[in-house]
């Protein structure tokens, strides 16, 4: 699998991240060795997790598995996320204690010493910049985390965050964890702690050069559905709220003309179009999966190059 660079980032990632959410929890151990066989024999290497996902059996199934197959620590590059609490009302858990605590736990869980990124998985503008930063330094002063990012944070607190570890003269975020698709978003519907990347979060990016990982890069497989049936009827009843409208049913028969022209999969075209930077800043799909065969079809989209035309007719700018 190629690999992309992130800036200031001293080491490759693979261009496509294999998301966990649900492996170990949903998805048992067997499946979920099956998929990260899959992935690792496909040469990725980048796994993307979080302290919340499955209660933490997506940390405890990582390291399960690495250990398993005899594969050293450092032959993968692993990103977890702290700062949510699923347990609470608002989810949130963003003091500098919380913090610490959430990295003790992913560290026991997965049975390494060290995360590469640690990122927020969420914010709590209550709780101000400088702690959350200045926890996230101290962890990776010890050399617990490699480097940390966000998700889900707005363009205006990342601006605050940079601005204060600029005049701290600490590192600051390198990733920014949003949803990024060929949808649009009725955003008054959409989760309630989620982003999406629009044109401010793009100018943003594009500015700073900053990466972006891309969660959701197919939009939970609506789009294809949608395809196939015609409809909405195969959509959960918050995807329905969350992405019917004209716009991307015009987004799906746009894709489904370009598999036709191609050979491609739709799943392989809307992966190829996030795999092309279209915005102009670093950025990789963190695709999830249930089974091989759907991680092999969304790996697929690493051998569809699209071409400048193609990338504009699938996201015509309004």
């Amino acid at each position: 699998m190629r690999t992309i660079r992130l800036k200031g980032v001293g080491f490759p990632v693979s261009a496509v991240c294999l998301g966990t959410a649900y492996l170990g929890s949903r998805e048992d151990d067997e499946t979920s060795f099956a998929i990260f066989d899959t992935y690792y024999e496909a040469g990725g290497r980048f796994f993307n997790t979080a302290h919340e996902y499955g209660d933490g059996n997506s940390e405890r199934v990582i390291g399960k598995w690495l250990r398993a197959r005899g594969i050293p620590r450092e032959d993968i590059v692993l990103t977890s996320k702290c700062g949510e609490d699923g347990t609470r009302p608002d989810a949130r858990a963003m003091h500098a204690e919380e913090l610490l605590e959430d990295l003790d736990e992913t560290l026991s869980r997965t049975g390494f010493d060290y995360v590469d990124f640690y990122l927020l998985h969420l914010d709590d503008v209550r709780v101000p910049v400088c702690e959350i930063l200045s926890a996230m330094h101290e962890m990776q002063r010890q050399g617990r985390i490699r480097h940390y990012g966000c998700s889900n944070w707005s363009v205006a607190r990342q601006k605050e965050a940079a601005a204060w570890s600029a005049a701290h003269g600490i590192e600051g975020f390198l990733i920014d964890e949003i949803e990024m698709n060929l949808t649009r978003l009725n955003v008054d519907n959409h989760a309630w702690h989620c982003n999406w990347l629009d044109g401010e979060y793009a100018a943003y990016h594009r500015q700073t050069g900053m990466a972006v990982g891309a969660y959701s890069p197919i939009a939970n497989g609506i789009l294809t559905k949608y395809l196939r049936d015609g409809d909405t009827r195969a959509w959960r009843p918050h995807a329905v709220k969350t992405y019917t409208n004209d716009y991307n049913f015009d987004a799906a028969r746009r894709i489904g003309r370009l598999a036709e022209e191609t050979g491609f999969t739709p799943t392989q075209i809307q992966m190829a179009w996030v795999l092309a930077q279209p915005f102009g800043f670093p950025c990789f799909p963190i695709v999830g999966a249930r089974t091989p065969d759907q991680l092999r079809d969304s790996l697929g989209g690493l051998d569809c190059a699209l071409t400048p035309d193609m990338i504009r007719y699938l996201r015509p700018e309004a």
